[in-house]
């Protein structure tokens, strides 16, 4: 395609929209890469740039442990972990919220230790089906920049009976705060910023 010089991967989404309709629904679920690199959609398009648009992945049915960069949806698990045997499911979703302990919030920046992280997700997975009469586990875990109001951690877990994913679903949350290798950064309406480890609440910088 030609665009006009300073022209950003917003406007080349603009300019594919109006050509193809379709692409209009899909776009605000596509991730960016610019010559094999991830972007941000106001990154600015060189000539001879490679722009690819990669759609969200499909999860298959079964239990799903998956740290991810991109924007976790509210139902990325339900038809992962549901089975017609089931009779619930229940889903904890953590979200960024604009505060903490009344300091106000920008956005959260999420860094993990991806295999390890992985691996503990899946022994708290296989914790929860010892414990609990469940057929299926699911957790996501975004990293990168979150604005608020993003899901940072998503967990689904389905049983025939109601009160054995409930009791589950909590106890996973519980065990990934204590166990998963994953770090967050508070960055601060007034300019500061710190690392939190665990519980946000404690505000325990490093």
């Amino acid at each position: 395609m030609t665009l006009t010089d300073g022209a950003t991967v917003t406007d080349l989404i603009s300019e594919l929209a109006s050509e193809q309709a379709r692409f209009t629904d899909m776009a605000p679920s596509l991730m960016v890469s610019v010559n094999q690199a991830y972007v941000e959609r106001d990154a600015e398009l060189q000539d001879g740039d490679e722009v690819a648009f990669i759609p969200p992945e499909i999860i298959m049915a079964g239990d799903v442990y998956k740290i991810q960069d991109n924007e976790i949806k509210p139902d990325a698990l339900y038809n992962a972990v549901l089975a017609d045997s089931d009779g619930a499911v229940t889903t904890f979703a953590g979200v960024v919220r604009d505060n903490t302990k009344g300091r106000g919030t920008s956005y959260l920046v999420y860094d993990a230790y991806r295999d390890m992280a992985e691996k503990k997700m899946r022994e708290i997975g296989d914790e929860v089906k010892d414990k609990w009469e469940v057929d299926c586990v699911g957790i996501l875990h975004r990293v990168g920049r979150l604005k608020i109001g993003e899901i940072s951690v998503l967990i689904a877990i389905s049983s025939p009976h109601r009160k054995a994913s409930l009791e589950a679903c909590h106890y996973a949350i519980d065990q990934l705060k204590q166990t998963v290798p994953i770090w967050k950064k508070e960055v601060w309406t007034d300019g500061g910023e710190a690392w939190i480890e665990g519980d946000p609440s404690a505000l325990v910088s490093r």
